[in-house]
C-alpha cells in the first residue's frame, strides 16, 4: 500500500481505511475517525488531521492542512488540493469533483481569507430588464411645440388660450389655434386658415373643417 509512511502519520486513528500512497507527511492522517481515504490522497502536513468526514475521493486533501478537521464531509476526487483548501467547509458539506482546488472564492469552496463562500440561490424576484411588449400607456406629449407659424401681413393669432374657442362656429383668420387645445370641436361648418392648429392637441374632435396648410 506504501502510506501512513511519515511521523505518526496515521497515529491514533480509528477504524480509518486508507488508499493505496495516501497519509505520507508529517501527522497527515493523524487522529482521523472512521473515514475511508481513497489512494493517492491526504499527502501533505496535517492534510487530513483530526478529520471525522464520510469519504474522501482518490488524489484529494493534498496540500497543507488541506481537509484539516473537516467534520462529516463528502470530498470527491481530484479535489481540495491546496494549503487550507477545504478546511473552512462546513459540517456535512459535500465537494463535487475537480473542485475547491485553489482559494480563488469558488462557491462551496474556502477563499483567501479562510471562508467558506456558500451557493446563492436564483431568486425568484422579476428581473427589472425593460419588456419588449408594446405598452398600453399613452405617448407623452411634447411640452414645446416645434411648429411656429410665421405671421403674414397684419393679420393677428387668434385663439391663443388654453382650450380657447371651444365649438367655434364661423371663420377662424389666418395664424390661429395657438393655444393648448385651441378650436377642439369647432362646428363642421366652419374654416380655419392657413397656418392654424399649432397648439398642442388643437383642432381635437374637429372633423369635416377646412383646414389651411398646417396642422
Amino acid at each position: 500500500m506504501n502510506s501512513c509512511n511519515e511521523y505518526i502519520a496515521c497515529f491514533n486513528s480509528n477504524t480509518l481505511t486508507v488508499g493505496s500512497q495516501s497519509c505520507n507527511a508529517d501527522r497527515a492522517c493523524r487522529g482521523g475517525n472512521g473515514v475511508p481515504i481513497g489512494a493517492g490522497s491526504c499527502n501533505a502536513y496535517m492534510a487530513c488531521y483530526r478529520l471525522y468526514g464520510k469519504d474522501i475521493g482518490t488524489n484529494s486533501c493534498n496540500g497543507s492542512r488541506a481537509c484539516y478537521r473537516v467534520y462529516q464531509a463528502t470530498i470527491g476526487d481530484n479535489s481540495c488540493n491546496c494549503e487550507d483548501c477545504c478546511r473552512c467547509l462546513p459540517n456535512f458539506a459535500t465537494v463535487p469533483d475537480n473542485s475547491c482546488n485553489d482559494r480563488s472564492g469558488e462557491p462551496g469552496c474556502c477563499d483567501s481569507s479562510g471562508s467558506f463562500v456558500a451557493f446563492v440561490e436564483p431568486s425568484d424576484e422579476p428581473s427589472n430588464e425593460p419588456s419588449d411588449e408594446p405598452s398600453d400607456e399613452p405617448s407623452q406629449q411634447p411640452s414645446v411645440y416645434v411648429y411656429t407659424c410665421p405671421v403674414t401681413g397684419n393679420t393677428a393669432a387668434s385663439c391663443t388660450s388654453p382650450n380657447s374657442c371651444f365649438a367655434f362656429a364661423g371663420t377662424v383668420g389666418t395664424n390661429s389655434c395657438y393655444g393648448q387645445g385651441a378650436c377642439n370641436s369647432v362646428d363642421a361648418a366652419s374654416s380655419i386658415g392657413d397656418c392654424s392648429c399649432i397648439g398642442q392637441s388643437a383642432c381635437g374632435s374637429s372633423t369635416d373643417l377646412l383646414i389651411g396648410n398646417q396642422r
